[in-house]
């Protein structure tokens, strides 16, 4: 999955903006660059032509434009290096999307819909934004396979943008570079619509369970989020935990990550298990295995129901001294095993 940062996740705010629109901006960098990692799968784009207008206009957050806006704003929680480091890194660690655009020149008379995506950014780099999408939009209608999965990766989340921008207009002349994309004669009518993705949440949400199931991690944090509301989340946090060393193998052996539903469920009784919640939510039942001490750091033996039809199966952890939840295994309900490793 192809990721393009929107350059309004760059575009620093001036001293005009209410101290809101900072804070927001802040966390929107956070989002989408603060993070260490994201799924292995996943690839971060950006625009470079929007970025080198950004800093050809003074927009770009280097330090002494944060610090100057941070100082202005009263806001003493962030620190200005920090923040530009983390625009600086998206250049360092991430490819530009133009290394992916095959369409090198395009006029067209489109529209961007909502149309706030491209008017909320400075005039020059919202042109360039607009005809950046275009080219990727006439591309993607070629059905050149190297678009497939491209989202948009933005913040500010509005009411009207129902998880899509929609690009539509009509193309009156472009070129190509590549001889295997072959464009219908002009003038094309362009309708294309490219996924809008505002947090880690929503990117795990566009990643199926046949793709995630073999990275626990990010899995329990896909169904972390699916099973467990905005607002419990404040109280019921996903706790630390990792997995045993067999704990896939045994879901691999039941033959559960084939199965969507089945692999959903598995993974989101673990989030329950691991957030706490699991105790609220009928048909989980978290209770001690018997006779389950380990050992070597006295943790203890739990276990929880994933599902009551057919096989009845279960999932079994420890539960740590320090409060870690260590996941051993997937077993059938007549099943005691818990590995201790």
């Amino acid at each position: 999955m192809k990721i393009l940062v929107d350059p309004y996740v760059l575009a620093l705010p001036s001293l005009e903006n209410p101290r809101g629109r900072l804070l927001s901006y802040l966390e929107g960098l956070e989002a989408w660059l603060g993070r260490t990692a994201y799924p292995p799968f996943t690839k971060i784009l950006y625009p470079a032509e929007c970025v080198a207008c950004l800093m050809e206009i003074d927009a770009f957050p280097f330090s002494r434009k944060v610090a100057r806006l941070l100082l202005a704003k009263e806001i003493v929680e962030y620190d200005p290096q920090a923040i530009s480091r983390m625009a600086t890194s998206l250049l360092d660690s991430c490819e530009q999307v133009e290394n992916y655009i095959r369409v090198l020149l395009i006029a067209a008379e489109l529209a961007v819909l909502p149309s706030y995506f491209v008017q909320r950014l400075p005039e020059r780099v919202s042109d360039l934004f607009l005809d950046c999408l275009a080219k990727l939009a006439l591309q993607a209608a070629t059905g050149d396979p190297i678009l497939s999965g491209l989202r948009i990766g933005s913040t500010d989340k509005a009411d009207s943008t129902e998880g899509q921008i929609a690009i539509r207009g009509r193309v009156t002349d472009a070129q190509v570079n590549r001889t295997d994309i072959s464009l219908d004669p002009m003038p094309i009518q362009l309708d294309a619509q490219f996924p809008v993705l505002f947090d880690l949440e929503d990117v795990l949400d566009a990643i199926e369970w046949e793709v995630l199931w073999e990275y626990p991690d990010w899995a329990i944090r896909k169904a972390y989020y699916s099973a467990i509301s905005l607002g419990d989340r404040s109280i019921f946090k996903l706790g630390s935990f990792r997995t045993g060393n067999r704990f896939l193998d045994t879901i691999r052996r039941l033959g559960l990550h084939s199965q969507p539903s089945r692999i959903r469920s598995v993974y989101q009784t673990c989030a329950l298990v691991v957030s706490g919640y699991a105790s609220a939510v009928a048909g989980i039942n978290p209770r001690r295995l018997r006779r389950a001490i380990r050992d070597s750091d006295g943790a203890t033996g739990m276990r929880a129901d994933i599902s009551q039809r057919g096989a009845g199966y279960r999932l079994h952890y420890w539960r740590c001294r320090d409060g870690t939840t260590e996941l051993s295994c997937v077993n059938v309900h007549n099943d005691v095993t818990i590995y201790l490793d």
